[in-house]
């Protein structure tokens, strides 16, 4: 039988990874949402409501669900729009790509090398705070520093989850 002990630093690695998600959260229920809301208004999908009652017998829902911008409702919106609500979820849908396993090697990293993979969650929350901040402002350009940020610290990470798993090993 394995038995696992956790060192009393670990919970900094708990309240990163937490603060990871909570930030992933806060990305998609209040940009995202924001930028939806404000580029699928009911004014502009009345074009649509029609065909939409016809289907599934109830006006479009607030937001312009299903759509994510590249949908039937996106492909008319003026091309500034369109650009904003694609970054948007560009923003939102990286995050979650690297998500879990960002989560998963922080969190094996932390058993043998606690205060470095809480540093290195920290490191990624804010390198995603700059990557968003970034590409709201400038575009894809912008998320250059923050996507650096954020991935030399996945590759810290990973290395940390590596040595862990080796010493644990051995």
């Amino acid at each position: 039988m394995v038995s696992l002990t956790f060192p009393d630093e670990y919970k900094y690695v708990l309240f990163g990874v937490l603060a990871m998600m909570l930030e992933y959260l806060l990305i998609g229920g209040i940009l995202v949402m924001r930028v939806r809301s404000r580029t699928f208004t009911k004014e502009y999908l009345k074009e649509f409501n029609e065909d939409h009652k016809k289907i599934f017998k109830q006006f479009i829902p607030k937001g312009g669900y299903p759509d994510n911008g590249n949908g039937v409702y996106g492909k008319k919106l003026p091309y500034a729009d369109w650009v904003k609500m694609a970054n948007t979820q560009r923003i939102h849908y990286n995050y979650l790509e690297f998500l879990a396993p960002t989560a998963l090697f922080l969190l094996v990293g932390g058993v043998g090398y606690p205060c470095h993979a809480a540093l290195a969650a920290v490191t990624t929350v804010v390198g995603r705070l700059l990557y968003t901040l970034g590409y709201t402002k400038r575009g894809a350009p912008g998320r250059i520093i923050g996507a650096a940020v954020f991935e030399i610290a996945l590759v810290y990470s990973i290395g940390l989850s590596v040595f862990t798993v080796y010493d644990f090993t051995n």
